[in-house]
């Protein structure tokens, strides 16, 4: 049975392992403010610290055994039928006692100025109450609101001057009614979504693909510190001590949208990471914006097909932000138009009635090949746009007889990558190559998610 042990014990074993946690500094001598927390609310804490064990594995047991609670009751052989790796039954096998587990995470997260959040608490987010399949728990440092409005602002890590500009501007001004800023504490534009939302003494919250007592990337550290100084929060539903595994980034993006109203892409590439956020908040029924870009760059190529394929909207002021949160304006305008001359790059101009002068930041330069017209060198999204602009459709042009044969897979609705190879006489790298020869012809159009469909020169999207 989930018992009672020592917590004198108990306090000394885990403060000794809080101290020695990399990342965020744990202060063992720190007054104790942890919630006193029932015996489900224990046994969900320390078998969500078990290696292999995630949120998936949760809910299987708690459905097996009606609660965790009862599922620890039970022996220890009983469970490990309904874990799905020898690394999960081997960690599971290997806790000497789980309400001492519980005490330990419990003691680690205190020290660190955390604490654990539940789906049944009177802080879990209004938004995760809505989330069918919201994590069991969280782990949370700072300030969450439960009722507080929120949009996720995402992007690239190898943003550009644009891209900063134009994030700083939208998540600055939309921070300043009062919205808080929920990224993803990452380079590039969650960094800078994060820092605007903070220069403007708004609310920003960084969910973590890591621990809460990690700090990736490193570089981020001091960031993190202000978010939380500032009446922000860092959010993570992963145990202490988890380090950045590729895998983490997609829950991560997932619980981002999750816990936002919408969701704002402002540079993405084509296989860019904030393009699942979006993906994950359509599914919840949630507006996904995105802002335009020059098609001539990769990171618009993400964004445009958010549009194309139905899974987003392209806003160019803040209005739409505002009539989704039933915030009244006037709402500050960006950009001043003025067209740039040949050769010259692309400046934004002064925001009309934006505070700070530092949203005024250099957009980026065109690339050599479209300034002196050298389309065969221009790629990706570009190639059916152009063909839409060549009018009325023309004939196919002449293909090899494998390209020839995908070409004639293609239906005009979308049909996944596994489906079409299933269906071809090549391999997944031949398929691969064969859909990009045709996307560059114009003939083949590729959506998220790895769907493709037809095109033909002239007939557009």
């Amino acid at each position: 049975m989930f018992t009672n042990v020592s917590h004198a014990l108990s306090n000394c074993l885990s403060s000794l392992a809080a101290s020695c946690l990399p990342g965020i500094r744990a202060d063992a001598n720190a007054p104790s403010h942890r919630p006193r927390l029932d015996a489900e609310r224990r046994a969900t804490i320390a078998l969500g610290h078990v290696e292999g064990i995630g949120t998936a594995t949760l809910r299987t047991l708690k459905a097996a055994f009606h609660s965790l609670t009862e599922a620890l009751a039970e022996p220890r052989q009983r469970l490990l039928p309904f874990l799905h790796t020898d690394q999960a039954r081997d960690a599971l096998l290997a806790v000497p006692d789980f309400d001492e587990k519980a005490d330990a995470v419990l003691e680690q997260l205190d020290a660190l100025h955390a604490r654990p959040l539940f789906p049944d608490d009177e802080g879990w987010p209004l938004q995760l109450r809505e989330v069918e399949d919201a994590p069991p728990f969280l782990c949370v440092r700072g300030h969450l609101d439960a009722l507080q409005p929120r949009l996720a602002v995402v992007g690239a890590r190898a943003v550009d001057d644009y891209g900063r500009a134009i994030t700083c501007f939208w998540a600055g001004e939309t921070a300043r009614k009062g919205i808080a800023i929920v990224s993803g504490g990452a380079r590039g534009v969650d960094s800078q979504a994060h820092l605007a939302a903070l220069d403007v003494h708004g609310v920003t919250i960084a969910v973590l693909a890591t621990g809460i007592d990690q700090v990736y990337p490193p570089q981020n550290d001091s960031l993190f510190e202000r978010i939380v100084e500032r009446g922000g929060a860092l959010v993570s539903q992963f145990p202490i001590g988890m380090q950045p595994f590729k895998r983490n980034f997609i829950l991560r993006n997932g619980l981002i949208a999750a816990l936002s109203n919408a969701t704002l892409v402002t540079r993405a590439a084509h296989d860019s990471g904030a393009l699942t956020t979006a993906q994950d908040t359509r599914a919840l029924g949630r507006s996904v914006f995105v802002l335009p870009g020059d098609l001539s760059s990769p990171l618009s190529w993400g964004v445009q097909r958010l549009v194309e394929s139905g899974l987003a909207t392209s806003i160019s002021g803040l209005d739409p932000i505002g009539q989704l949160f039933g915030i009244p304006g006037p709402w500050p305008a960006f950009l001043i138009p003025s067209p740039p001359g040949r050769g010259s790059s692309h400046r934004a101009s002064r925001p009309l009635q934006a505070e700070s002068a530092s949203l005024v930041m250099k957009a980026e330069r065109r690339p050599d090949a479209l300034r002196e017209g050298r389309q065969d060198e221009i790629t990706g999204l570009s190639s059916p746009l152009q063909a839409q602009s060549r009018g009325a459709a023309r004939p196919l042009p002449p293909l090899e007889e494998k390209f020839l044969n995908v070409f004639n897979q293609l239906e005009i609705l979308p049909r996944q990558f596994d489906e079409l190879l299933a269906q071809s006489a090549l391999d997944a790298a031949g398929l691969a190559d064969a859909l990009l020869r045709l996307e560059v012809l114009g003939l083949c159009e590729e959506r998220p998610g790895r769907f493709f469909r037809r095109t033909t020169p002239g007939s557009g999207p």
